[in-house]
Formats: C-alpha cells, sequence, structure tokens
C-alpha cells in the first residue's frame, strides 16, 4: 500500500502518467488514505519502478530530493496510474492465517 507522508504535509498526487504536468492529476492522497500497489513483488517497495519525469519533494530522511522514480498503482483500474516514489510512504500488510 502507498499513501502520502507527514514530511510532504500529507499530500501525495495520483496521476495518470509518470510525469509532472497539472494536467495527469487524478487525486491527491492524504496519510490517512492511500492506494495499493500494481506491482509488489519487486525487491524495492511496489517496485519495478519506471523512469519519467523529474519531481522534487521531501524524502523519507527529511531531506529534499530530486528523482525521477514512478510506481504503478491501482488507482482508476484498469487505467494506469502512478505517484513519485520517492515522495510517498510505503505500508507492509501481512496475511493473517
Amino acid at each position: 500500500m502507498v499513501h502520502a507522508s507527514t514530511g510532504n504535509e500529507c499530500k501525495l498526487n495520483v496521476r495518470s502518467g509518470p510525469e509532472v504536468a497539472p494536467a495527469n492529476n487524478l487525486a491527491t492522497l492524504n496519510c490517512a488514505n492511500y492506494t495499493t500497489c500494481t506491482h509488489a513483488a519487486g525487491e524495492s517497495p511496489c517496485g519495478p519502478y519506471v523512469s519519467g519525469g523529474q519531481y522534487d519533494c521531501v524524502g523519507p530522511e527529511g531531506a529534499q530530493v530530486t528523482d525521477d522514480r514512478w510506481v504503478e498503482v491501482d488507482w482508476r483500474t484498469p487505467a494506469k496510474s502512478y505517484v513519485a516514489v520517492a515522495c510517498a510512504a510505503f505500508a507492509h500488510t501481512t496475511d493473517s492465517p
């Protein structure tokens, strides 16, 4: 699962493509709502990542980062949707027996 981080004022944009363009913003997640990762079997959270447009945000270590990695999420299935990897917070779930 992926959601916004407190370092980015609990705002994470879900976009229709892996790029920063105002026209492709579908929704803004906050720290309380989330979406699921399309691919969750990679070594990285929600990986594999795709390269796309460059963006800036506060990363997980609290420092300003510039990155171009995006992760596909299931926001408007079957249409593809993406969030910026460095700006997101990832939550791991475990299956209960």
